[in-house]
């Protein structure tokens, strides 16, 4: 006889977070989000997602762009590829996360990190960037709803 062992509760197989459970039309209605992506391709998809969501949204395609357009407008969330040309999304957001603590900044930038790898290790290099979420692409829009809604509302561990 097998018995079955609960898996321990990781960010890909934990519980939705309750706003995840059914995402409204407009879930995101309002939130300012920036993506750093530099896949044309993957920039329409996830620009219609969002906008879809309710998002209003801002797109770049290096890291470079992501750090001036962070220290030019206030947003609530960034999606951002972590391989591209030039600054990737690993220095960028250590970048992003430098100028935090040099202006003594009163909130800290949402960065979720887009990535086509899998594995710990990827997880762990978005962690020690910055980043407060990773996920693997493609990602569906729930995924990527969700993950900016338990940026906006954590809820307890």
């Amino acid at each position: 006889m097998h018995l079955l062992t609960p898996r321990p509760q990781t960010p890909r197989n934990r519980p939705p977070h309750p706003l995840c459970l059914a995402l409204p039309p407009l879930a995101l209605n309002g939130v300012r989000v920036l993506v750093a992506e530099d896949n044309a391709t993957n920039q329409i998809i996830t620009r219609t997602m969002l906008q879809r969501a309710g998002a209003k949204v801002d797109m770049v395609e290096n890291g470079e762009l992501a750090v001036s357009m962070v220290r030019r407008f206030a947003y609530d969330a960034l999606l951002m590829d972590v391989q591209m040309p030039g600054m990737d999304g690993l220095a960028a957001t250590r970048a992003i996360r430098q100028d935090e603590a040099a202006e003594q900044a009163p909130r800290r930038l949402h960065i979720i990190g887009l990535t086509a790898g899998a594995g710990a290790e990827i997880g762990e290099e978005c962690r020690s960037a910055g980043m407060d979420f990773h996920l693997s692409k493609p990602a569906n829009r729930e995924t990527v709803v969700g993950a900016i809604l338990r940026c906006l509302h954590p809820t307890p561990a």
